[in-house]
């Protein structure tokens, strides 16, 4: 009966099959390790830009009350809430501003807007001191924390840059 009993399979197609299972369920593990972190590091990363999203647009409906149609002449840029100052890659002046309408001395938020920084740990900022005909935003500078967008540009051609989520006010 070549030595094998009835019923059993030869050890060496045993080894071959269970070596063919951990084959199969280390690729799955493989696989699901690749993905996963992709998947979920994609879903973390829309969740910021959305979240960046509605506190720009709180702030520029906040904001927009305050400002006059021309803006305003006391600073040229502002900084909202706490968090770390925006690197700008195209204008200085998006990070030479000073006091802040939209929160308290203390650093506090109003009821209309957030006082916290924005997804990535900076400030958000409003171009308040542009001329007549410019457009005026509030803007966060985006995962890569450096502002992209133009500091003053005509309303009617005005576009946000880079990866900077921003709102306009007027």
């Amino acid at each position: 009966m070549n030595g094998l009993h009835a019923g059993h399979a030869p050890a060496r197609r045993q080894a071959a099959v269970t070596g063919g299972r951990v084959l199969a369920a280390v690729s799955v593990l493989l696989v699901l390790a690749l993905v996963v972190p992709a998947v979920v590091a994609t879903r973390l990363s829309r969740a910021r830009v959305d979240r960046a999203r509605a506190e720009t647009g709180l702030l520029a409906a906040a904001l927009a009350p305050r400002i006059g149609r021309a803006g305003t002449a006391a600073s040229a840029a502002l900084r909202a809430g706490r968090g770390n100052v925006p690197r700008e890659s195209v204008d200085a002046r998006w990070t030479a501003g000073g006091a802040d309408p939209l929160t308290d001395a203390g650093g506090g938020g109003t009821a209309e807007a957030p006082a916290s920084p924005d997804p990535w740990g900076n400030r958000y900022a409003a171009n308040v001191g542009v001329g007549p005909g410019s457009a005026v935003w509030v803007l966060s500078a985006g995962p890569n924390g450096r502002i992209e967008t133009t500091f003053e540009q005509p309303a009617a051609r005005a576009l946000a840059s880079g990866d900077d989520v921003a709102a306009r006010v007027r």
